[in-house]
């Protein structure tokens, strides 16, 4: 993505938290959903994770119990990630992203993060950078 597609925009993205029993939210049927209990995460594991993206330069927007919402330029995605981020088009005054691979990894943190999926196909938050 370039400079001039990204501007100074932050894409949000959901990110995945391991669970302590292994179950993936990115896996969950109609049968495993009803028990939420499946995909919380060990002791620990939010604060872990959140300390590690904040580390590696994402901003932690909101906390939940077995995931996080983030932002970061996408430039920061494409290079943790390996994925590319582009813009797929304007919903309502916004622009829309999608990211290739869909659910993104980081290598590294594959103990404390099943993955990340760009909110809504990213809408993109203008936010401060303070």
């Amino acid at each position: 993505m370039t400079a001039e597609d990204s501007g100074n925009d932050r894409i949000m993205a959901t990110v995945y938290l391991r669970s302590a029993g292994g179950t993936s939210l990115l896996s969950a049927t109609a049968e495993t959903i009803l028990d939420p209990a499946l995909y919380l995460p060990a002791p620990g594991t939010l604060a872990r994770a959140k300390a590690e993206l904040e580390r590696l330069g994402f901003r932690v927007e909101a906390e939940g119990s077995a995931t996080l919402s983030v932002s970061a330029p996408a430039e920061l995605f494409e290079r943790l990630c390996g994925a590319r981020i582009r813009q797929s088009g304007m919903d309502s005054g916004l622009r829309r992203y999608r990211s290739t691979p869909p659910v993104l990894r980081i290598p590294g943190l594959e103990d404390l993060v099943d993955g990340m999926v760009i909110a809504t196909q990213g809408a993109p938050l203008d936010l401060p950078d303070s």
